[in-house]
């Protein structure tokens, strides 16, 4: 009766895969359960029932579902490249038990890393140290990071690289370049985004907001108050950036010298200067003598 348990036997199995051996001929050939079992441990495979063992489907969606299922699949399954293909699309981690040849295939090694950010270390050894290919890595699943080898995780140039187009790959940087101040403003150059993902307290720091601000006006926003309301320092950032203006109090956009400030790097900020200020005649004349772009 107990062998006809389906509770009891799976805690069998997850003990020790061989025990689905002995269970009832009616849990053996129930396809659901047979999967379950296997969910539960991989190694039960060799034991599955006769109607299930020759079925390429059934091995399939077994190695989907438990990576471990494929280090007992035949050989005509472990060397069919587009069976493997199948399975880590499904199931990164399974790239682990697939033979090298295949760990060294970079469309499968993608295919696996997109699914599971961790199967980039069961990648080939020569193609985890590979710039260009950790970089497809990256794109591919910007969780990857951690997972590459140590000099690449530690290499500027690369980090900086992917952060030109995946800013979430941010939160898996080292922490030695989040702490590095001109390391931030540079990734911040290539991709301005990563301006939401600087924790505040950096914005704190008069000079690292002026050069941040400098890179990116919307960076204005993120100084504390103290700093936005203080005049010496908005001033400071229209000079660098007049973008910065655009998310600045109103009071400041009707302070002639700062508009001024703003409108030798970001013309087209007399927009949205104090409505006294665009209807000065002397004012825009100032204006357009520091840029005449600004006349547009």
């Amino acid at each position: 009766a107990l062998r006809g348990d389906p509770e009891v036997v799976l805690a069998a199995v997850a003990s020790d895969g061989t025990a689905l051996a002995h269970a009832s001929e009616e849990l053996r050939a129930d396809r659901e359960f047979v999967f379950t079992a296997l969910e539960r441990n991989g190694d039960a495979f060799p034991t599955i029932h006769a109607r299930f063992s020759g079925s390429r489907e059934f091995a399939l969606e077994a190695a989907q579902r438990n990576a471990e299922c494929l280090r007992h699949l035949p050989d005509a399954a472990r060397q069919d490249r587009a069976f493997i293909l199948a399975v880590v699309q499904q199931n990164g981690a399974a790239l682990r038990f697939a033979d090298e040849p295949f760990r060294y295939d970079r469309e499968l090694a993608l295919a696996a890393v997109r699914n599971d950010a961790s199967a980039l270390r069961h990648i080939g050894e020569a193609m985890r140290d590979d710039h260009e290919f950790v970089l497809q890595a990256l794109h591919a699943n910007s969780s990857a990071l951690p997972f590459a080898s140590e000099e690449l995780r530690m290499d500027r140039a690369l980090v900086l690289r992917a952060l030109q187009k995946h800013v979430a790959i941010f939160h898996y940087v080292d922490r030695a370049f989040r702490d590095d101040l001109e390391f931030l403003l540079s990734a911040m150059a290539q991709n301005t985004e990563l301006l939401s993902c600087l924790p505040g307290r950096l914005f704190a720091d008069r000079e690292f907001a002026l050069k941040a601000i400098q890179v990116n006006g919307a960076a204005f926003a993120r100084a504390p108050p103290e700093l936005r309301a203080d005049r010496t320092f908005v001033l400071a950032a229209a000079q660098r950036n007049g973008a910065a203006l655009q998310h600045a109090a109103s009071e400041w956009r009707r302070d002639g010298e700062i508009v001024l400030a703003a409108v030798s790097t970001k013309p087209d900020i007399l927009r949205i200067a104090g409505e006294r200020l665009r209807q000065d005649r002397d004012f825009v004349l100032a204006a357009v003598q520091r840029n005449g772009a600004a006349l547009g």
